[in-house]
Formats: C-alpha cells, sequence, structure tokens
C-alpha cells in the first residue's frame, strides 16, 4: 500500500487551490480624452498664471478613472514651465464640460496629489464614473521665460489592483514672447 504519493498529490492540490487568485491587468475599454489644455494669458514670464487640463472619460471606457498623471515638460530648463506647488492644485468638474475653457468650478473633487520628479499625480479616492468630466487646475505658476510650445504628458490610469496606463495625450500649451511677437 502506498499512501506517500497520494497525499501529496492531495496537500499539493489543496494548496493550489487555497492561494490567491493573481491579479489581472485592468485597463480602460476605450480612449480617455484630453478635451483642452489652457493656460490663462499666455505671455512669457506672467505671473500669477493659471494652467487647466480637462480630460473627458466616456461611457464606452467602462472602467472609472482612479488616478492622472501630468508630466511637466522641462525642455528649457531653468527658462522652462515651473514646478506647481501643491497646495495650488485643484481639481473639479466643469461648470460647463462641454464648452470651450477655461472652465469653472461645478463641483470641488477631494484628491490626493503628489509630486513624482517633474510629474503631478492625482489619485481620486472615490474614482471619477465613466461619462464624467474632470478639470486638474495648477495655480499660481510663473510661465517660462522662453516663448514656444510646452508639452504636458498625461496619462490615466482605471481604479483596480494593475492598472494599465492609457497614454491620453499632450495638453499643448503654447506661451508667447509679446515683445518679440512669437
Amino acid at each position: 500500500m502506498n499512501l506517500l504519493p497520494r497525499f501529496v498529490v492531495m496537500s499539493l492540490a489543496t494548496s493550489l487551490l487555497a492561494s490567491p487568485l493573481c491579479a489581472a491587468p485592468v485597463a480602460f475599454a476605450g480612449a480617455v480624452v484630453l478635451r483642452e489644455a489652457l493656460a490663462y494669458l499666455p505671455d512669457v514670464r506672467y505671473q500669477p498664471a493659471t494652467y487647466q487640463f480637462t480630460v473627458a472619460i466616456p461611457v464606452r471606457v467602462e472602467r472609472p478613472l482612479a488616478r492622472l498623471t501630468i508630466a511637466i515638460p522641462d525642455d528649457a530648463g531653468p527658462f522652462g514651465v515651473n514646478l506647481p506647488r501643491l497646495q495650488e492644485v485643484r481639481v473639479y468638474t466643469p461648470s460647463n464640460p462641454a464648452g470651450p475653457g477655461p472652465y469653472y468650478v461645478a463641483h470641488t473633487l477631494p484628491v490626493q496629489v503628489i509630486l513624482e520628479e517633474r510629474t503631478l499625480v492625482v489619485n481620486f479616492p472615490q474614482p471619477i464614473a465613466p461619462g464624467e468630466t474632470v478639470t486638474v487646475e495648477f495655480q499660481q505658476m510663473r510661465n517660462p521665460d522662453q516663448g514656444g510650445i510646452y508639452l504636458f504628458e498625461i496619462n490615466a490610469l482605471p481604479a483596480g489592483s494593475e492598472p494599465v496606463r492609457q497614454f491620453v495625450g499632450y495638453g499643448r500649451i503654447a506661451f508667447r514672447d509679446s515683445q518679440s511677437g512669437r
């Protein structure tokens, strides 16, 4: 009578059933849309400037938005875009999301905002449902010293244990040098 192999097989099967299932990656089913990126008074060196990035989460994406990241460009080095102060970042649902910006606050959203090097990370403790629109606003900014087009890379992550990052687009803001005409 050989009981040892049967015992080993039973132990192995029991331990496999008791182990937690691996978490599967979670992705949006469609594209999150960058509706608009803008700066109030986009003249070089203007201060205090306000930048807005408005993102729509269409119903077809099927998953709520848990996090947005906005990479701050540093193309022009010390003459480029300064980093926002965290206390000057606010996130809200805009009053007229279908219209052109600038956008105004309809409802302020609770968020956790952190800065990772040159990337602003906006975490939504209560994920944003598909069909909604949100605006991330940097206040009290100082526009860059050099005119030109600055690209802010925007990514979205859905709610879930292993979210898959989705590139939303580049928030394109053109700063003009009123003295040189560009």
